[in-house]
């Protein structure tokens, strides 16, 4: 079977049952790994220019949902804290990893439209090249944490159908699911 462009919304990271925040900074971590990013070089954000830094990532996140009308918690101790949402090319795909991060920074940027801060990690370490997305939940704007709609998936799919047309790229079909994270 082969291998097509797929997207896919990962652990939705919330705070812990004693309110800990820390799950923010493990996926960050996580996703900047410097050897999965060629020495941090395929990382990037839309608030921070160092991205390398998963302190000040982390924090500048933590501030806005601190900042947000109900706080980190918002009303549970299992409160949405971010958003992990991986974006997939085909290895048999004519893509560099450069140009691989530079899809995966306008995904973000459609999907959230502007209003959330994010992070995209493209990953090299495995035999497909792939996105890693880190979303805040609260806005910038409003302060309100994103909830997210039922077929939000769905919309982003189409969002990276169209990227990935666009780009002469493989798209993935309504049938098949593939996460080879």
């Amino acid at each position: 079977m082969n291998v097509m462009a797929v997207v896919k919304l990962g652990k939705v990271v919330k705070a812990g049952g004693d309110g800990s925040t820390n799950g923010v900074g493990r996926v960050i971590r996580y996703v900047i790994d410097p050897a999965k990013t060629e020495g941090g070089r395929l990382v990037s954000s839309n608030y921070e220019t160092d991205g390398a830094d998963a302190d000040r990532l982390t924090d500048a996140m933590l501030d806005d949902l601190d900042a947000s009308p109900m706080g980190i918690q918002g009303g549970s101790k299992t409160s949405r804290l971010a958003y992990h949402v991986k974006f997939s090319f085909s290895p048999n795909d004519p893509v560099t990893p450069d140009r691989v991060h530079e899809l995966g920074m306008e995904f973000a940027e459609r999907i959230t439209g502007s209003d959330h801060k994010y992070v995209v990690a493209t990953h090299t370490d495995r035999h497909h090249l792939h996105n890693h997305i880190v979303i805040c939940a609260a806005s910038q704007t409003t302060g309100l944490k994103w909830q997210l709609p039922k077929d939000a998936i769905d919309r982003w799919r189409e969002i990276a159908d169209e990227i990935c047309r666009r780009e002469g790229l493989s798209v993935i079909g309504p049938e098949i699911a593939i996460d080879e994270q």
